[in-house]
C-alpha cells in the first residue's frame, strides 16, 4: 500500500470549492496533508510523474500527502474562483491546502526538478511536501 492518497476531481461531481473543502477535510481526518496537483492529459511530465509514483524514492517523497488531482483542461475557467488558475501556467504543479480547502500560497512546479527521473524529482518534492505551511496543523 502506498503511504499517500491520490484522488481525481471531476467537474460532474459538483463545484470545485465544495470538492476541495470535502477532500481537504478527508485528508486531515486521515492524518495526511492536502495538496492540489494540477495536471493534464497532454502533459508528458504529468504522465511521467504519475507513472513515477511507483518508484520507491518518489513514493517516499509523497509519504503522508493527500493529492487532489485537477485536470486543468477539464476544470478550465472554474479554477479562477479558487485562485488555482494562477498556478496552472506551468504543470505539473502542486499547491498546499489548509484543512478547510483554502490555498496556503505554498506551491512547487516542474521547474524545481526539471528532469524526468525519480532522483531529480524526489528531493525537491520531499522538501516541499514536508515544509509547506498549513493553517490547520498537520498531524
Amino acid at each position: 500500500m502506498r503511504p499517500f492518497t491520490v484522488v481525481e476531481l471531476r467537474p460532474s461531481d459538483g463545484s470545485l470549492v465544495d470538492q476541495l473543502n470535502r477532500e481537504a477535510a478527508r485528508a486531515i481526518a486521515w492524518q495526511q496533508r492536502p495538496f492540489v496537483e494540477l495536471t493534464s492529459r497532454w502533459c508528458d511530465q504529468c504522465h511521467w510523474l504519475d507513472y513515477g509514483l511507483r518508484d520507491p524514492q518518489l513514493s517516499e517523497a509523497f509519504s503522508g500527502t493527500y493529492i487532489i488531482r485537477l485536470d486543468v483542461d477539464r476544470w478550465n475557467a472554474r479554477m479562477s474562483r479558487t485562485g488555482l488558475d494562477y498556478y496552472a501556467r506551468i504543470i505539473p504543479a502542486f499547491v498546499a491546502l489548509d484543512g478547510a480547502g483554502n490555498l496556503t500560497r505554498d506551491w512547487i512546479d516542474v521547474r524545481s526538478w526539471r528532469l524526468s527521473t525519480p532522483d531529480f524529482a524526489a528531493g525537491p518534492l520531499r522538501e516541499f511536501f514536508q515544509s509547506a505551511a498549513f493553517a490547520t496543523a498537520a498531524p
